[in-house]
């Protein structure tokens, strides 16, 4: 059964970061570049895609000057990049405000992100390129997990924690290790879609995305070892909420699975410890009831969510 979900939780994943929602629909493109510097957004709930943004728009760049079409999906030279992680003093102020501290340093392009972290969510990037040009982001999610009401308190805790995990998971280059790192980078674009492979060459590691407009859809990270895939963390978005995830140990025996609904509420959550499934929780709509199912009922069911 441990075998099924994985596999379940590892097509629902693939399909929708290798597809993409945004990427065959709006196939029409004329490269214009990651939405990330069109856009100016100063506020994120997903830091991913502004850590990646200096790689992607690289690529990009490259792409527009040897573009192969017009318009239609664009399958980008793949490319070796070399980047280092590492911690960086902060002033007295960000010290007293966050609780760690972690640079990363891109060699090409040469650029340079500060990322502000507490209780493992990282809660400002500043982004720094040799032009001198300084972008600050802050995080919005935090305080928008703080703000959500149910009537049902018990509900109401356990739906702002398995959020708050999620987007604890959600930056994967605070799994790696400090120091230099290699990776080899797969990007396909449109105009506004960006559809990428990250394989973290020395460790085994591959991240899978698709952003739109600079904007998280689906994302997810896993072992690869000789082919034997392991996911251990994704996310799906849909206009700006997570809809579904999973979080697990870097071993995938203790985690879970959970869905959203459009209004944050949990709609199910499916625990695992020690390699072992519990019972499958479901919600109604703004918590207003709940069930229980051993989760071979639920599957056969059709996974529904009250």
């Amino acid at each position: 059964m441990k075998w099924q979900i994985t596999k379940f939780r590892l097509y629902l994943f693939l399909a929708g970061c290798l597809l993409g929602p945004g990427l065959t629909a709006r196939a029409e493109s004329n490269l214009a570049g990651f939405a990330m510097e069109n856009t100016q957004n100063t506020e994120f709930d997903c830091s991913m895609p502004i850590i990646l943004a200096p790689l992607i728009q690289g690529i990009r760049n490259n792409a527009a000057n040897d573009r192969r079409s017009t318009s239609g999906p664009q399958k980008c030279d793949t490319i070796r990049t070399v980047f280092e992680i590492g911690n960086f003093i902060p002033d007295e102020r960000d010290e007293s405000e966050y609780d760690n501290f972690i640079m990363i340093t891109y060699q090409m392009p040469e650029t340079t992100c500060k990322l502000y972290i507490k209780n493992n969510i990282v809660m400002k990037i500043e982004q720094a390129n040799l032009t001198g040009k300084d972008n600050v982001y802050f995080q919005t999610i935090v305080s928008e997990v703080a703000e959500l009401n149910f009537d049902d308190p018990s509900y109401l805790a356990m739906t702002q924690e398995a959020i708050l995990k999620v987007f604890a998971n959600e930056c994967i280059l605070l799994k790696l290790r400090q120091g230099v790192h290699k990776a080899v980078m797969d990007l396909t674009i449109t105009d506004d879609v960006d559809v990428g492979t990250i394989k973290f060459t020395d460790e085994n590691l591959e991240y899978r995305f698709c952003y739109y407009k600079g904007q998280m859809e689906n994302a997810g990270f896993m072992f690869d070892n000789a082919g034997d895939k392991k996911l251990f963390f994704s996310m799906t978005v849909v206009k700006g909420n997570v809809v579904f995830a999973n979080v697990y140990d870097d071993i995938v025996a203790n985690g879970f699975d959970c869905g959203f609904y459009a209004n944050r509420g949990l709609s199910f959550y499916l625990a695992m410890a020690n390699e072992k499934f519990a019972d499958v929780i479901t919600w109604s709509l703004h918590g207003a009831s709940t069930r229980t199912y051993p989760l071979e009922v639920w599957l056969k069911q059709g996974r529904p969510t009250n």
